[in-house]
């Protein structure tokens, strides 16, 4: 079994209502060209939550389907001059980052965007909102008070600092393990264990090496300690819990940040925005052994993966 959303701080109604306003104008000659990095599911939805929210013409782009032809396929595509990109994925964000530095991009489901965007780039993180992933932990863990994570700093050196301070409001110390490579990432998990309660893994390329995330489950089990993950193959493997991106919603809440530009904002002044919408999954059996309660009201949401 798996939760349903779970939606936490929606976003305004007046909101909503507004945005949808700024192009109800003009959407019949708005031009937004939807670049894909592929055809598969998790695109096909943020594509669909974004279109939803915003209106417009929209000319769709498979890069993984241009036979070698991109820089062509990217050539035409700026000289018909979109109002913006919207780049899914990261090969079409390079693209299109790579292509021009005068339409506005506005990315979703990119997982390393690099620690500083161009001045034309705004987006949508596939990272949950650190600071509500925090609040979740701490409702799930109640007695948690060490969370390591491994992490590598030339890609989330900025999640961390974002979900420090609100662990800190809640009484949550994060141990931080900074890393490069999988031999340190290893070494982290094994010297680190003693110095924590729990752990967060990041979706990060360097430290979800399978080897490393076999080493942490295997010994999370052990020791009988927490493991929160990004992604629900890892709690089929035995992390306790883990919290999912809702693709559509990060694609709504990148539609909002077009809205924002196409009405004249700068996309430099808005940046990445993290979606407050997520999916959760529990594994009933690891989770009764770290205590988790099952029988909260957060529990009617979940997806449950083990019994």
């Amino acid at each position: 079994m798996i939760v349903d959303r779970i939606r936490i701080d929606p976003r305004p109604a007046a909101l909503a209502a507004a945005a949808l306003l700024i192009l109800s104008g003009a959407a019949g000659g708005t031009e937004i060209a939807a670049l894909f990095s592929g055809d598969t599911e998790p695109y096909v939805l943020a594509y669909e939550g974004f279109a939803e929210v915003c209106p417009a013409n929209y000319w769709k782009v498979d890069l993984s389907r241009v036979d070698g032809e991109e820089d062509g396929v990217m050539r035409d595509l700026v000289e018909r001059e979109p109002d913006l990109i919207l780049a899914l994925g990261t090969n079409a964000y390079r693209a299109a980052v790579g292509a021009t530095d005068r339409i506005p991009i506005v990315f979703v489901l990119v997982l390393d965007y690099g620690e500083a965007l161009p001045g034309n780039v705004a987006g949508a993180s596939i990272r949950i909102d650190p600071a509500l992933q925090m609040r979740t932990v701490r409702r799930l863990f109640p007695e948690l008070k060490r969370l390591g994570v491994v992490y590598d700093p030339g890609n989330t050196e900025h999640v961390l600092e974002k979900a420090r301070a609100e662990a800190e409001a809640i009484g949550l110390r994060i141990v931080p393990f900074p890393v490069k490579d999988l031999s340190e990432t290893l070494r982290a998990y094994r010297e680190g264990e003693n110095d924590v309660d729990g752990w967060w893994l990041l979706p990060d390329r360097t430290t979800l090496a399978s080897e490393a995330v076999d080493y942490v489950l295997k010994r999370s089990l052990e020791r009988r300690v927490p493991v929160i993950a990004p992604s629900k193959k890892y709690v089929e493997r035995g992390a306790q819990a883990a919290l999912l991106p809702d693709y559509r919603a990060i694609g709504a809440l990148g539609a909002e940040i077009a809205l924002r530009i196409l009405a004249g904002g700068k996309p430099s002044s808005i940046g990445i925005r993290y979606s407050k919408v997520f999916r959760l999954a529990v594994n009933t059996r690891t989770a009764r052994e770290v205590a988790i309660d099952l029988s909260g009201s957060w529990a009617q949401h979940a997806l449950f993966v083990g019994d």
